[in-house]
């Protein structure tokens, strides 16, 4: 009984974490977005600020970039 509720305990866990990453993909997605509805360049550069000159969101740039290219954003995406 008591690993039962361990592994629920897990497993809310687990659902969170994947929350959470959703959430910060989606606010970056977000934040990229508009700054490109002001222009271009500035989409850009606020794409390279997440992804080109840090390596700290690396982790969800993928996620990122399929969110961008959906919305129809793909012109701001730059790997320099």
């Amino acid at each position: 009984m008591e690993q039962k509720k361990l592994i629920q305990k897990i497993q809310i866990q687990n659902k969170k974490g994947k929350e959470r990453m959703n959430d910060v993909t989606t606010f970056i997605a977000s934040r990229i977005m508009e700054e490109a509805d002001k222009s271009v360049e500035a989409g850009q550069k606020k794409y390279r600020a997440y992804f080109v000159k840090t390596r700290l969101y690396k982790r969800w740039k993928d996620n990122v970039d399929t969110i961008l290219k959906t919305d129809g954003y793909e012109e701001v995406i730059v790997e320099a």
